[in-house]
């Protein structure tokens, strides 16, 4: 699978509650990754995306092998943005 498509997979998470809140979401994300493909992963701005949902909906521990793939690819995990709402 190419970047593009991950980016993909990462914004569809992001942009639907029930993905990233069903149970198998957080496995079956972490085998794609790892079977993408040697040195494949969302982009940066993907995962940035990602995390930030992650932590809006309290998430990041149920996700946390996945944030540990993307920091041993360099990635580093951006502080919380704001919400909208401040």
């Amino acid at each position: 699978m190419e970047v593009a498509g991950l980016d993909e997979v990462l914004d569809a998470i992001v942009g639907n509650g029930q993905n990233h809140a069903a149970a198998g979401t957080s496995q079956s994300l972490l085998s794609l990754l790892r079977n993408a493909g040697r040195g494949r992963l969302p982009s940066a701005d993907a995962r940035n995306r990602f995390f930030q949902m992650l932590l809006r909906t309290r998430r990041r521990d149920a996700f946390a092998e996945t944030v540990a793939l993307f920091e041993t690819d360099g990635w580093i995990a951006p502080p919380r943005a704001p919400d909208e709402d401040d």
